[in-house]
Parts: C-alpha cells; sequence; structure tokens
C-alpha cells in the first residue's frame, strides 16, 4: 500500500452513527482528492457479512484509503463529519521500505 516513492498510502475506518451518514460520505468523498490523492471509500464489510446482503444495507462503518500522510485522525474527522455523526475514527499508515543488495 505505497507509492513508488515508499511514501505512506494512509487509510481509515470511519464508524457513522447512521446508515445514511455512512452511505453520504461514501457517495460524496469516494474520488474526492483530500491532500492532493484520489481517495476510496468503500462500505467496511468481513466477509461473512458480504454474504449477506440485508445485513450489508445496515452497516454503518467505512474504510477510506489512498490519502497519504498529511491527514491526521483529527482532520479526517472534521471532513467526514460534514456528512453525518461520526462515532470514532482511526488513521493507520502503512509504509514499505524497499532494500537493495549492493555487491
Amino acid at each position: 500500500m505505497t507509492e513508488k516513492n515508499n511514501q505512506s498510502k494512509a487509510y481509515g475506518f470511519v464508524h457513522f452513527e447512521t446508515q445514511d451518514a455512512a452511505d453520504n460520505a461514501i457517495k460524496k468523498v469516494n474520488g474526492m482528492l483530500l491532500a492532493d490523492k484520489k481517495v476510496h471509500v468503500t462500505r467496511l464489510m468481513s466477509s461473512n457479512q458480504q454474504d449477506d446482503v440485508d445485513r450489508a444495507r445496515q452497516l454503518t462503518n467505512i474504510f477510506i484509503n489512498n490519502f497519504g500522510d498529511q491527514l491526521d485522525e483529527e482532520k479526517l474527522r472534521e471532513i467526514l463529519s460534514k456528512h453525518g455523526k461520526v462515532l470514532s475514527c482511526k488513521v493507520t499508515y502503512l509504509i514499505v521500505f524497499r532494500f537493495c543488495n549492493r555487491k
């Protein structure tokens, strides 16, 4: 989940109070540029929940990725709160370093 220049492609997990808020955030934020990066927003479901379509409609959790390391939890919460009440917001950074063996 890193770019070619080893910069972080941060991702976040957001829990909204209502299904409408989660749906609105997915609709409005998916494809948006945040910190000069096009983000991807989807509903967060376990593999068991993916099989149960009716239950999936009731989920209030979303997954957002590809926004770099310029946004922290506070800033992401501020952006997403425009679409409904955010109950929790967690940002994680994954950085992969490339090592080469020079002889």
